[in-house]
C-alpha cells in the first residue's frame, strides 16, 4: 500500500508515483547548474515521515548550489503521523 506519493508536471504533462514505508520514495529534479534531491521515508522507531533534502550542482555538475532553508544549506524534516 502507498505511503508516499508525488507528482510532477512537465511538457509531457502530469505523471506520479507511489512509495511505500518500507522503501520510502526519492525525487530529483535537477536544472544546468541547480538540483534538489528530497527523499521520502518513515522512520519506525519514532513513527514520523522523514524528508531530507539536499542540494547539488545539477546536470553540470557545477559548484554545488547553494539551497537555503531555514538557515540551512540542507534539511530534514520530520512529520509525526
Amino acid at each position: 500500500m502507498a505511503h508516499f506519493r508525488a507528482t510532477m508536471q512537465g511538457q509531457r504533462g502530469e505523471a506520479s508515483r507511489l512509495g511505500n514505508k518500507k522503501n520510502g520514495m526519492r525525487v530529483t529534479v535537477r536544472g544546468w547548474r541547480a538540483g534538489l534531491t528530497i527523499a521520502a521515508y518513515h522512520d519506525e522507531a519514532t513513527g514520523e515521515d522523514v524528508f531530507q533534502i539536499a542540494s547539488d550542482g545539477g546536470t553540470n555538475h557545477a559548484p554545488r548550489a547553494k539551497i537555503v532553508l531555514d538557515g540551512e544549506t540542507d534539511a530534514e524534516v520530520r512529520v509525526k503521523v
